[in-house]
């Protein structure tokens, strides 16, 4: 049995996940994409739920940039904000958390 993933090491799962998905979350549909990554923000978040707040606070300020700005940097661009991305993964984590 492996041990349990960290905060950063389950981040960079969803980092290289996201890399063999980029094509479904990078929709040239601007409101698809943005739709799309909030929900990924939720998933992570959820996926964090499990850790605490400190651990979380420790990862979650570079995702933005890791997961959101790095993979759509392109015509389209990206769909929304940090403050928003960070408010999607606070919402995962409550849900993951049952409240």
């Amino acid at each position: 049995m492996s041990e349990p993933l960290t905060p950063e090491q389950y981040i960079r799962e969803v980092e290289l996940a996201l890399s063999y998905a980029r094509e479904f979350y990078c929709s040239p549909d601007i409101e698809e994409r943005r739709e799309r990554f909030l929900m990924l923000a939720r998933d992570i978040g959820y996926g964090l739920a499990v850790f605490s707040d400190e651990e979380i606070k420790k990862v979650i300020t570079s995702t933005y940039g890791r997961l959101v700005v790095r993979n759509t940097m392109d015509r389209i661009g990206v769909p929304f904000n940090n403050v928003e991305w960070l408010r999607e993964i606070e919402r995962g984590i409550e849900r993951g958390r049952g409240r």
